[in-house]
């Protein structure tokens, strides 16, 4: 089971309890055991803290880098999705100066297309199936309107115009769909997953080190930092795969076009 699998508010409410769970347990079952067992002091604090400053500068680093990247991401992905959907838009616009049997044929290719991509491809990409049999089907309809496309050459003058601009529109398609597909299972390396988790790790623990003789005060600062811990990491997981989970990236770009532009 992937963790996709549930929705986004249940794998966010999780990740936050988490991480809330883990700071004020690690506050009160170990922070206050590490001060009585080692005797801190407002020496022991200052140096503690000193040495927290520095780490958390790290780790702050490390993380804005984790956001800054799925974001990223996510965003191009999205341009990638548009940009699909215009070369789609602009190729099926195209055969309208086709003579009346090529422009049939072109169009129904073309509605084709577009069902493959929204109704198997999508599905395959949000399971995160990056098989290239997956997607074989809407490069074969890719072929027939390609060839479609080369057979208006014999007609001369502006068939061949057309042929051209059409060979261009078809290039710029089949470039924004293999981008797309490239992207299927992009995401955060889980090294750097790894790295972000020890330390979250490091820092809590030096968090926890430092003596505060208010317990309740003790309890809301690990709470408030644990909180923003676990909104970011929920943050990051969420839109860290741009076609899983319930903000992903979907397939409205081409079903309008689908849809209003090829009366689908």
């Amino acid at each position: 089971m992937d963790i996709y699998d549930f929705s986004d508010f249940w794998i966010s409410r999780g990740i936050v309890w988490f991480f809330l769970f883990i700071a004020v347990v690690g506050c009160l079952l170990i922070g206050r055991r590490f001060d009585k067992f080692f005797k801190l002091n407002s020496d022991t604090n200052d140096a503690i803290g000193a040495f927290s400053a520095v780490a958390g500068v790290f780790y702050a680093i490390l993380f804005g880098l984790v956001i800054i990247s799925v974001w990223d991401t996510h965003e191009k992905v999205k341009d990638l999705v548009q940009s699909e959907a215009s070369s789609l838009r602009q190729l099926y616009s195209l055969t309208v100066l086709a003579d009346p049997k090529s422009a049939h044929h072109l169009r129904d290719y073309e509605r084709e297309y577009a069902q493959v991509v929204i109704n198997k491809e999508w599905p395959a990409q949000r399971a995160g199936n990056n098989d290239p049999s997956q997607y074989l089907e809407g490069y074969k309809v890719l072929k027939k309107i390609r060839e479609d496309a080369l057979a208006l050459n014999q007609g001369g003058g502006n068939a061949s115009a057309l042929a051209q601009n059409l060979s261009d529109a078809i290039d710029n398609l089949t470039a924004a769909r293999d981008q797309r597909i490239s992207k299927v299972d992009a995401g955060i390396p889980k090294n750097l997953w790894t790295a972000l988790l020890v330390l979250t790790g490091v820092n809590l623990v030096l968090l926890w080190l430092i003596r505060i003789e208010n317990i309740f005060l003790d309890v809301i600062l690990n709470s408030a930092v644990g909180l923003v811990i676990g909104v970011v990491f929920a943050f990051c997981l969420v839109i860290d795969h741009p076609f899983k989970g319930n903000t992903s990236i979907d397939s409205s770009a081409i079903e309008t076009v689908y849809k209003y532009e090829m009366g689908g």
